[in-house]
């Protein structure tokens, strides 16, 4: 089936391909559901989007994001976002695009439809919620990284997006999703008998559920006995029936196919072909096990990423307190001199501090991924067995798509570089030789000033507690993107009292580990003293 526009077009997936076995286990990775299915789902193609979204996703960070369309609003319809993608109208500012967990917006509805896209956010500036549309992102930024403290998902990111060229519409998926039948699905079921208990065993001959006691009289005779009777989790019945012969209960698994096999898909169905005929069909419960017993080892690779993205979170951390530490050694030896210099030497503090909160919010949100795909291969083994086993060969496709990736670097651009000089200079090393530059070019702006040291002033040893931060709390927990509550902030054991003076906004952005981007210069502060601060852009 292909629908085409002007410009769009999509074609209907086959349900029985990879693709869509992936598609459908990405969505119930989302949803944190084992029951969601897809109904149907169309590929999205658009020539004029894909040249130009690939000038922007080159070596950017790409992430998908799900867009119900309960969400679509103005123009941007389905044929609309087909045919030209998303359009902002002249009332919005722009588009919020979530990455991570999947929430249907419509509570009252079994049936959903979305948009699956990729969206470049790059490095995302973090910002509150409220200032979203008012601000515009920086200069070397992609995306607002949003700020909610009303959000109640860890895993949910949420961006803001001004230039629709970095959304690119992939897949057009309409699902099914049942909240209720997913708490159903994990239940024990009740004895087939007495309808009252939980059944504890499962018996193959009667093809029913029974509890012990009602298990003890039904096969008390001398014949009945001899039935086999499993306990629940153990027998066939826990793998359920097969989807192409739903009387016959799946007693196979297909590696090749990675596809569960009843006996009547060997004699008449999708392994009755002969070039099927040759693939190895395993025991559905041999094969359980081994999936089981694999599940157990550790993936080294996805351990050693973890450990990195620990490692650098540690790192940032400890980097965003030596900033704190410094700068409050700035602003003790500015304070002897002026207090408006003390306020300028804050600001270039914060926004190092503010580059830092970016990059960890950005491990942070790597680590999730890496949690959430792990978490929701323990929710599969504790919930069916027939669905662990049939999305076992996708998790580890995940698991390799997330252990090489390649958005992350550990190099942290944020330096100790800032020094006091003179009167008061507040100054990075790599622009001391603009600032003379500048004096010179300046000489009736700028009054007599103190040469400038070569070595900046020597550091104190960070605390200990500094460094013995737990990796999943954080020094910037305590920092809102509004004008800080000092007061408050002070009392926080990470964050230097010494630096909780003076009013001024503060701008946070998330990296996804490229160079520090920060550009400005405060001049004429009084007739005696200027303060400068600048750090270079490098990309």
């Amino acid at each position: 089936m292909l629908s085409s526009t002007t410009t769009g077009a999509k074609t209907l997936i086959n349900p029985n391909t990879p693709e869509l076995s992936s598609l459908e286990y990405h969505l119930r990775l989302s949803l944190k559901s084992s029951t969601a299915r897809i109904i149907t789902c169309h590929r999205l193609s658009n020539p004029n989007l894909n040249s130009t979204f690939s000038k922007y996703s080159n070596e950017s960070l790409t992430l998908d994001s799900y867009v119900d369309f309960t969400e679509l609003v103005g123009g941007n319809t389905e044929e609309d976002v087909i045919k030209r993608g998303f359009q902002l109208s002249a009332a919005q500012k722009g588009l919020t695009f979530t990455a991570g967990s999947l929430i249907p917006k419509d509570k009252n509805s079994k049936i959903h439809k979305a948009l699956l896209c990729k969206v470049v956010v790059g490095r995302s500036y973090v910002i509150d919620k409220s200032l979203i549309e008012e601000t515009d992102i920086p200069e070397g930024y992609n995306s607002f990284h949003i700020l909610d403290d009303s959000k109640t998902d860890e895993y949910q990111t949420d961006y803001f997006i001004k230039n629709t060229s970095l959304v690119l519409p992939k897949y057009l998926i309409q699902y099914e999703y049942d909240p209720k039948y997913e708490v159903q699905s994990r239940e024990k079921p009740l004895c087939a008998n007495c309808e009252t208990e939980i059944a504890s065993c499962f018996c193959e001959a009667d093809k029913s559920y029974l509890c012990k006691k009602c298990d003890g009289v039904i096969h008390q005779s001398k014949i009945a006995s001899q039935h086999v009777r499993k306990p629940i989790g153990e027998g066939l019945d826990v793998f359920g029936n097969c989807k192409h012969h739903p009387i016959r209960q799946i007693q196979y698994f297909c590696s090749q196919c990675h596809e569960p096999v009843c006996i009547d898909c060997t004699i008449m169905g999708s392994h009755a072909k002969v070039e099927e005929r040759k693939h190895t069909l395993v025991p559905v419960e041999d094969y359980f096990k081994t999936v089981l017993q694999e599940t157990q080892l550790p993936n080294i690779n996805l351990e050693n990423r973890r450990t990195l993205i620990n490692d650098q979170i540690q790192n940032i951390q400890s980097r965003a307190e030596a900033v704190v530490e410094m700068g409050k050694q700035l602003t003790n030896e500015i304070d002897e001199i002026c207090n408006q210099a003390k306020k300028e030497c804050s600001k270039i503090i914060e926004k190092k501090v503010t580059v830092l909160l970016g990059d960890e919010l950005e491990c942070r949100r790597q680590m999730n991924d890496i949690s959430r795909l792990e978490e929701f291969l323990q929710y599969q083994q504790d919930g069916s067995s027939l669905q662990c086993v049939y999305t076992w060969h996708l998790h580890q496709l995940l698991r390799e798509q997330l252990s090489d990736f390649k958005f992350f670097r550990q190099e942290i651009d944020v330096q100790l570089d800032a020094k006091v000089n003179g009167n008061i200079h507040v100054i990075i090393d790599n622009v001391i030789d603009n600032i003379i530059q500048n004096q010179n070019q300046s000489p009736t702006k700028r009054k007599s000033n103190p040469p400038i040291p070569q070595q900046p002033p020597q550091l104190t040893p960070l605390p200990q507690h500094i460094m013995s931060t737990p990796p999943r709390t954080s020094y910037f927990n305590n920092i809102t993107p509004r004008t800080p509550n000092y007061e408050k902030l002070g009392q926080t054991p990470h964050l230097p009292q010494a630096l909780m003076s003076g009013e001024r906004k503060v701008e946070r952005r998330v990296s996804d580990f490229f160079h520090e981007t920060m550009n400005g210069a405060l001049d004429d502060v009084n007739d005696d003293f200027d303060v400068y601060s600048q750090v270079s852009s490098r990309y």
